[in-house]
């Protein structure tokens, strides 16, 4: 216990002296979380909304294009705005503003709108009510309603602003026709009557078919309720981008221990001082656990210090606070893994490659890899196919899936098992490795 404790104390004491390498173990990971969950809570925020806004033009002044208006100011998907600074904005406003980055697009709705949308409305309700057999095409087209949009603005957010705009603008010429169908329906009825008494029926200035009513269409008569798939029991917790970048960095600071472990175990060799090592009364599995476990005790208290910045530092600055939820252990229990799995690879990396040259170049490189591999960068079902088979080789990709079961999916350590012993697999996998080296060496 002595030996192993001296072999802790000495490894703690040489990265104490590593300045270089502490600070891209615990400044490198933090600043990524920082940096990386800023940018997509920007994005996307806690409720999954586009954060794309723009301005609306109104040319035309009537009953349509104000009812319009109305309807896309009321989306709580993307935001549309009629009054910029306190009045009403003109195209060529709108157009210096996408220009100036103050929106992303903007919206015409040109003048003759509400004209044009009751000639049209007008013309469909009278053929229907005549049983007129007009030809496609036959109507005269109308005015366009047009979106300008940011050249910088992706497609996927064009593709949404497009949908709400047509949603808005069907539901706008709905009203029109249910007004002028109920007209036409009314009028239909009292031609009849008076074709079926010929004409000695009495007169009503009231109507015989009711008005109808934006409601008859509108109002849905059956709801829609989303809920997640949750692994324990009913509750739920929304994905955010803190969630998964907080774990997602912290396992990629972790990993890059490779760089230190491999550096001195490479030192150590070069300078003799593993030679000396060999021949003090000194069992190697003492001195290999010796310096496993001080790397372990870094990763540890590297992956607490980035979850202290997502709890307190990523809210000051305007995104949700980190949380583990009701599963510390079992988040505990992988954390613990991933650093087993992360100084195997660091110590099989330093017993194989011959110069630090190799470890610095081939670590970092393998680490990076594994990381796209995993769902680190990129979500994993944004891959390909192929790449997404290929990911579930990634060590870095079996603790970030366990962390996405406990923090997002509310699983606990049945549903964890399986990452968990991939990554005990792993390290006592390279583990072993650097054990039959470290004999050849010797040797």
């Amino acid at each position: 216990m002595s030996k192993w404790l001296a072999t802790l104390i000495k490894e703690w004491r040489l990265l104490s002296r590593d300045r270089t390498g502490l600070l891209l173990l615990f400044a490198m990971p933090a600043v990524l979380v920082v940096a990386m969950t800023l940018v997509q809570d920007n994005v996307l925020r806690r409720s999954g909304g586009l954060q794309v806004t723009g301005v609306v033009v109104d040319q035309d002044g009537g009953i349509v294009s104000q009812q319009l208006a109305k309807a896309l100011e009321g989306c709580d998907v993307v935001s549309f705005s009629s009054w910029v600074d306190g009045r009403a904005a003109t195209e060529e406003e709108a157009a210096a503003w996408i220009e100036g980055g103050r929106f992303q697009f903007y919206l015409v709705m040109p003048k003759g709108l509400t004209a044009a949308v009751e000639a049209g409305v007008r013309r469909r309700v009278d053929r229907w009510m005549t049983d007129a057999d007009t030809a496609p095409g036959s109507s005269p087209a109308g005015p366009e309603v047009a979106l300008r949009f940011d050249p910088t603005l992706r497609h996927v957010y064009r593709t949404a602003v497009e949908g709400v705009v047509e949603r808005a603008l069907a539901g706008v010429q709905t009203g029109v026709t249910l007004r002028y169908l109920g007209d036409a329906l009314d009028r239909k009825v009292q031609q009849r009557i008076a074709e079926m008494t010929g004409g000695y029926a009495p007169q009503s200035a009231q109507r015989l078919v009711p008005e109808l009513e934006d409601d008859a269409l509108f109002d849905p008569v059956a709801d829609v309720v989303v809920h997640g798939v949750g692994m324990a029991g009913e509750k739920e917790r929304l994905p955010t981008a803190v969630q998964q970048n907080v774990p997602a960095w912290a396992l990629f600071g972790m990993f890059f221990i490779v760089v230190p472990l491999s550096g001195a175990l490479i030192r150590e060799r070069r300078e003799g001082i593993w030679a000396r090592l060999m021949v003090m009364p000194v069992s190697k599995t003492v001195l290999i656990l010796g310096k496993l476990s001080a790397y372990v005790g870094v990763c540890l208290v590297q992956f607490g210090c980035i979850v202290l910045v997502g709890k307190w530092l990523l809210p000051l600055l305007g995104t949700d606070s980190f949380t583990l939820g009701d599963h510390t252990g079992a988040i505990l229990m992988v954390a613990l893994c991933s650093a087993l799995a992360a100084n195997g690879f660091g110590l099989m990396l330093g017993v194989v490659a011959r110069t630090n040259e190799q470890a610095a170049i081939l670590g970092p490189v393998c680490v990076v890899i594994a990381a796209a591999l995993g769902g680190i960068m990129v979500p994993v079902f944004a891959m390909p196919g192929i790449m997404q088979r290929i990911s579930q080789g990634s060590p870095l990709g079996w603790a970030h899936e366990a962390f996405m079961n406990l923090l997002v999916r509310d699983g606990g350590l049945c549903e964890i098992w399986g990452q968990l012993a991939l990554l005990l697999l792993f390290f006592a996998l390279t583990l072993t490795v650097s054990i039959v080296v470290l004999r050849r060496i010797h040797r």
